[in-house]
């Protein structure tokens, strides 16, 4: 029953309004991109990609050990692709900023019902301003191709909420190169529309068999990829809200297993004996490679 209303969520999702004809149109956004890895970007994880466009929102994933060096050294990034006619073969600024649902320019702002999510509009951070040149196709480019832009995320707050699932409406705006001016202005920002990402945070990258780097299959010998289930994140961001360390986290998800009716003990469990204990008491000290690895 939790799989199947997790899916039902998942696949009922609210499908956003096509917004006006911008100057500026935001194509796409990838929180994983080509080369990257979870250090600076996005965990990978299946079924869906951590991948935005129009109409429709996206997850992306971050291991809060990891990326500790990359939100101090400003190196946390998300890759963006542009659309302008008007502004074909000029500069532009662009830039997002984190806002609430209430300030949201799309008329439909709020998710789909979803295990254990809430908004933190000042947990993911903002996407720093960032000038970047337009082709005559009307696509971002970098050295007259069209491509992605990277972008760097500022003000992360992942270490602080811990453990978690999010969600983030960035507002996109866009400023035209002023002559003159070395930096945009404050006043001069004007809106491109709203992207909604559904976070995860979690302790650190998740353990065997979870895996977003090819490894070498035992049966067949090719290489692939074992990327964590959206469905796990989920259910364990959700036990192990708020935790800061494995063992908070192992504490908490003990107390969800307890509570939860879709359990049971059984004899043969490796973890009881003739008489089923009541509680999992020692679970942070017997699960941490077992069930850590699976979620956290």
């Amino acid at each position: 029953m939790l799989k199947g209303a997790i899916l039902h969520s998942i696949m009922s999702e609210t499908i956003l309004p096509e917004a006006e004809i911008e100057v500026v149109q935001l194509q796409s956004i990838d929180f994983s991109y080509q080369d990257s890895d979870h250090t600076t970007s996005s965990l990978l994880f299946y079924p869906f990609s951590p991948s935005w466009i129009p109409r429709n929102f996206s997850y992306a994933a971050y291991s809060i050990e990891d990326t500790k060096a990359a939100i101090a050294d400003r190196g946390l990034s998300i890759w963006a692709r542009f659309l302008s006619e008007e502004f074909k073969g000029k500069d532009i600024y662009v830039r997002a900023v984190p806002i609430t649902p209430e300030k949201a320019i799309s008329e439909e702002t709020v998710f789909p019902v979803f295990i254990g999510s809430e908004y933190a509009k000042d947990v993911f951070g903002e996407v720093e301003y960032k000038r970047l040149s337009i082709g005559l196709t009307g696509q971002s480019i970098i050295d007259n191709i069209d491509s992605n832009i990277p972008m760097k995320i500022i003000n992360s707050k992942f270490a602080e909420a811990g453990v978690g699932v999010f969600d983030v409406i960035l507002n996109w705006q866009y400023q035209e190169l002023t002559s003159g001016e070395s930096a945009p202005l404050d006043d001069k920002w004007k809106n491109i529309r709203t992207s909604k990402h559904r976070i995860f945070l979690v302790l650190s990258v998740p353990k065997s068999p979870w895996t977003d780097r090819p490894f070498r299959n035992i049966y067949n010998g090719d290489f692939t990829k074992s990327p964590i289930w959206t469905e796990a994140l989920s259910i364990s961001c959700e036990w192990a809200r708020g935790a800061k360390n494995i063992r908070q986290a192992g504490r908490k998800i003990a107390d969800k297993l307890n509570e939860s009716s879709i359990f049971e003990y059984s004899e043969n469990s490796d973890y009881s004996d003739d008489t089923p204990p009541e509680k999992l008491q020692k679970i942070t000290l017997d699960v941490d490679y077992k069930m850590m690895c699976l979620f956290l």
